[in-house]
């Protein structure tokens, strides 16, 4: 929105992160805490051998509908997705960058912005 707001970020590319470094493990396991999923049930979280993430992506290609994984997704995820501090940060728009913790649980949460939706879902039979 403050881009939108000010013409003067017209072509200009922000670094829009928070102050932390993930690994996907780690966000994955964090989204499944934060969602409630792993609470005392000692899930764990299991990378796939490289040939059958590619197996998998290319099955989720052929799935009807739009993919929820596809080859590209899985190549761009060999890439580590970092700021590079060289670009301006949310910092130059005004924006405190905040960490994940501090914002997560609001949406991912069984008591936080999601948990009305996912209920209505649970009770239209759609889940």
């Amino acid at each position: 929105m403050r881009c939108l707001k000010d013409s003067n970020t017209i072509g200009e590319t922000f670094e829009a992160c928070g102050p932390e470094v993930f690994t996907l493990r780690q966000l994955v396991e964090l989204a499944g805490r934060y969602a409630g999923i792993n609470e005392g049930k000692g899930r764990t979280v299991i990378a796939l051998p490289a040939p059958l993430g590619r197996l998998q992506a290319r099955l989720m290609e052929l799935a009807p509908g739009e993919p929820l994984m596809s080859r590209d997704n899985l190549a761009a995820m060999q890439t580590d997705n970092i700021a590079s501090g060289k670009l301006p940060g949310l910092q130059a728009l005004g924006i405190a960058p905040a960490a994940l913790g501090a914002i997560a649980p609001s949406y991912l949460g069984v008591r936080g912005l999601r948990s009305g939706l996912m209920a209505t879902r649970k009770m239209a039979g759609r889940f």
